[in-house]
Formats: C-alpha cells, structure tokens, sequence
C-alpha cells in the first residue's frame, strides 16, 4: 500500500514544478507582453505627410502683395517712364503632397496694375489684369523657411487709353492674351506656431523673383463714345508685350 502513496505523491510534486516554471517564463507584474515577431508594431502616424522635422505641413495659404515687372519692350514706352509695371497681387495655394523634405502645391493668382505716361503730350494710361493658376514644389530647409520654384500660365486683359487734348476725346483699346510666370523664391515664417506637431495659423514672409512671358498685342484706339466736338480716327500705336523680368514681395497666411 506505502508505494502506491510514494507515487501520487511524487506524481503531485512534479505537476507543481512544471506549474512553477510556467509563471517564472511569463512577464512579470506590471509588464505588457513582447510582441510577437510575426506582428509588429506600426505607428500609425508614419503614414500621414510629415515635414518640417514632424509638422503636418498640409495647409492652405494665402498672399497679398506687389509685383513689379521690368517690361523691356518698345510698345510699353508710351505708357511709361521707367519701363516698371506696378500690380497688386493676390495668390491662393494649397498642398497636394508632401514627402520628405518636398512638397507639391497647386497655386492661383489674380495680379492687376498699370502706369501713365504722355505721347506728342497727350495723355496714355495702360491698365493690365493677370489670371493665372499652375503649380509649386517646395524644398524645405528648416522647419520655419522654405525654397520654392512655381510655374503658372495665365490669361492676359490689357486696356490701352489715350486721352486726345485737342479733340477733348477718349480714345481706348482693350486686347487681351497669354502669359507664363516662371519664378523661384523663400518664404520664412514669421509669426505663428513653430516645431508644433498640431497645425495652426502662420504669417509668412515671400519673396520671389523670375521671368514672366507675354503675348504681343496690337493696339487700336477708338474713340469711347462719339462725345465731342468733333468724330476722331481711330489711330494706332505700337504693339505692346508686357513681359519681363519680375520681382514680388507679400505676406502670407496659412492654415
């Protein structure tokens, strides 16, 4: 009978041993279980566009500013002084993509200006607006400045005017064409967050500087209306091309 209870026993002892050798090999009190090879972790964030050494930098923006374009072409002298085209310049953009140290925008701008000048002293104005969208890419040096390079075709209104003392007429023409904007620039941010992971609202300095294609178009000045002493020719001045060289500065907001 004594064996048969030596053997239970030793039976029960040995169950408890493995029991034990059970809890030593699994984690300890207040720690999480290791992954298992066949699962890693994945950080959802890594699949989101980061840039700026983290900061979600897809945002929209938007610029007010002037731009003043150098127009070399003899057709532009009756209306000018200087050969400086003035505008005012409104531009809207948003980021598409973002990877790395680039991203890709999408950009629309609105530019309009003038200048006066006389003729054989008769008074010339020339009036111009520029619509334009196109694209930007980006290269981002720091987390608070960036380089850039944008390129956007546009559609062209020039509005002519002469002002005929002698005949105390208006004579006016209104052509319009084509254009393309090639320009590279730095944009510094300077008010807002900085380094934040979260996005927020910033003021951006921009300045930018290229080279801008333009139609040439005729002008043919007609009278407006047939007010005044007497009925005026039509007359002609040269042809006029308002491209050159271009440099632009403006704030920017973007969110």
């Amino acid at each position: 009978m004594l064996p048969r209870y030596l053997l239970a026993l030793s039976a029960l002892l040995a169950c408890m041993g493995v029991a034990e050798d059970a809890v030593a090999s699994g984690p300890r009190a207040g720690e999480l279980p290791t992954p298992s090879p066949t699962e890693p972790a994945t950080d959802s964030s890594s699949t989101r566009p980061l840039l700026f050494g983290g900061d979600e930098v897809v945002h929209t923006q938007v610029a007010l500013g002037r731009r003043y374009d150098f127009v070399t072409h003899d057709g532009y002298d009756p209306y000018s002084n200087d050969n400086v085209l003035g505008q005012f310049t409104v531009q809207a953009k948003h980021v598409l993509l973002a990877g790395g140290p680039w991203s890709l925008a999408v950009t629309a701008g609105w530019d309009f200006g003038g200048s006066d000048s006389t003729v054989r002293g008769q008074a010339t104005e020339l009036s111009m607006y520029r619509l334009s969208a196109g694209g930007e890419a980006r290269y981002h040096l720091l987390p608070w400045a960036f380089a850039f390079g944008r390129v956007a075709p546009g559609l062209l209104s020039v509005s002519t005017t002469l002002n005929s003392g002698s005949a105390g007429v208006e004579l006016q023409d209104q052509a319009y064409g084509f254009s393309l904007d090639s320009t590279l620039g730095l944009q510094v941010a300077l008010f807002g967050r900085r380094g934040a992971s979260e996005r927020g609202v910033r003021l951006w300095g921009v300045v930018e500087g290229g080279y801008s294609l333009a139609s040439k178009q005729e002008v043919r000045l007609s009278p407006v209306d047939d007010a005044g002493p007497e009925r005026v020719a039509e007359q002609r001045l040269p042809d006029v091309a308002v491209g050159g060289a271009t440099l632009q500065a403006s704030l920017a907001l973007t969110f």
